[in-house]
């Protein structure tokens, strides 16, 4: 363990605020290690599975522990005991506590982090919102996720700006092969540059910095998703200082379906108008982009669970327990003729997922078969020269599910 591992760890111990995580009190992450079963299934045992399929699409939505689930229902029952008093007097309050740990997680300020519904607010709220000209134009890569496409398109066709993108091979031939394609791309008329911090599509790891540095120096705005990274990989929003960070929290920090973060930089509050309207006197406050009507606060009141569970387990751990994991089937994949990879065995360049088609079968037929004759509950990549299936274990995942997958993709494969 490191030593942020180790500090997560012993805060995270500390952070546990009630019974409901007692026998996890009584585990220690800093002895524990990726390999470490009977550490692991511990911590399975605190999470809700499918009565039939077992699943690897916890890059898509990872479940909740049950103790965050828990909270939701509280929360919920607390709000329909007397609603005006409890939401708004109450529970509106409440949150601010998670916007702090919240933006203390990815190195933002609480006065520059709005809670929202999922990554793809953030997006629309930061494609839409951020004031561009007629002839302008949005950058994206060929593997950035579809929402973002979604929302670009509709504001090309409103405001006849044009979409540039950005390829990416899979996997690319080098971590400066991204920088350059993207530094081709980065020129007039482009005003704004949307990229994710991990692609949704192979797990590439993209390096951020380095291209947002030149988007500083060209005076290109940055809209940057995280969500693919959040909960998993460190997110530094101060040091990378992007105009606008997204990222959903159902994924690897495990909080309720349905909660996100959208961070914008103070300075730069002003200028982005909000998706759903607010009035005037909000026009610098970050809570301008948390005008929606009425809502409930109790999936964002559970963050402080998930986030408790996430700070015992620590990041670092978290992240070598799933390359771990992932590795474990790229393996048993990287030598089989009957395969294509379209992620690599690099943990510093690709991380979470791991997309695989074969040469003899469609992907949506996998897709069917592993669910209908396995029991498997994975998702198609189709996209950006992608035809795959993509696959994402979990902490939780166990050995015996990782050999019933790879025998099964591998049966497939050969018929």
């Amino acid at each position: 363990m490191t030593r942020r591992g180790f500090l997560a760890g012993a805060m995270g111990t500390i952070a546990f605020r009630d019974t409901a995580w007692a026998s996890l009190k009584q585990l220690s992450p800093l002895s524990a290690g990726p390999e470490d079963e009977k550490f692991w299934a511990e911590v399975r045992s605190h999470f809700t599975f499918h009565e039939r399929l077992t699943s690897f699409n916890h890059v898509g939505l990872a479940p909740t522990p049950k103790e965050v689930v828990a909270e939701v229902e509280r929360q919920q029952r607390r709000a329909a005991s007397l609603p005006t008093q409890v939401l708004y007097r109450e529970q509106l309050h409440e949150i601010d506590e998670v916007r702090s740990r919240l933006a203390k997680l990815i190195g933002a300020k609480p006065s520059e982090t709005a809670l929202t519904y999922n990554a793809s607010y953030g997006l629309q709220t930061g494609i839409l919102g951020w004031p561009l000209e007629k002839g302008d134009a949005i950058a994206t890569s060929t593997h950035d996720y579809s929402r973002a496409f979604t929302a670009i398109r509709q504001r090309c066709r409103r405001e006849g700006l044009t979409l540039v993108e950005v390829p990416v091979t899979s996997p690319p031939p080098s971590k400066q092969a991204i920088i350059e394609s993207w530094s081709a791309a980065l020129k007039p008329p482009v005003k704004l540059a949307v990229m994710c911090t991990v692609t949704f599509l192979n797990g590439q790891i993209v390096p951020v910095a380095e291209i947002i540095e030149l988007c500083r120096n060209r005076g290109i705005a940055v809209l940057l998703d995280g969500a693919q990274s959040i909960g998993l990989m460190p997110t530094t929003f101060g040091d990378w200082q992007p105009e606008m960070y997204t990222a959903c929290l159902h994924k690897w920090l495990m909080a309720p379906i349905a909660t996100g973060v959208f961070a914008v930089r103070e300075g730069s509050i002003r200028k982005v108008w909000s998706l759903s309207p607010s009035e005037e006197s909000l026009e610098r406050d970050i809570k301008k982009f948390e005008q929606v009507g009425t809502r409930s606060l109790a999936p964002i009141l559970a963050i402080h669970k998930a986030l408790d569970f996430h700070e015992w387990l620590g990041m670092d751990l978290k992240f070598k327990r799933i390359e771990y994991l992932r590795m474990k089937i790229l393996r048993a994949f990287a030598e089989n003729p009957d395969l294509v990879l379209y992620s690599n065995l690099d943990s510093t360049s690709n991380c979470a997922m791991i997309t695989v088609g074969m040469r003899k079968k469609g992907t949506m037929d996998i897709a069917s078969t592993l669910a209908t004759e396995y029991a498997i509950h994975v998702t198609t990549a189709l996209r950006g020269g992608i035809d795959a299936i993509r696959i994402s274990p979990n902490v939780f995942t166990s050995p015996a599910e990782i050999d019933r997958l790879v025998s099964a993709v591998e049966k497939l494969a050969a018929d």
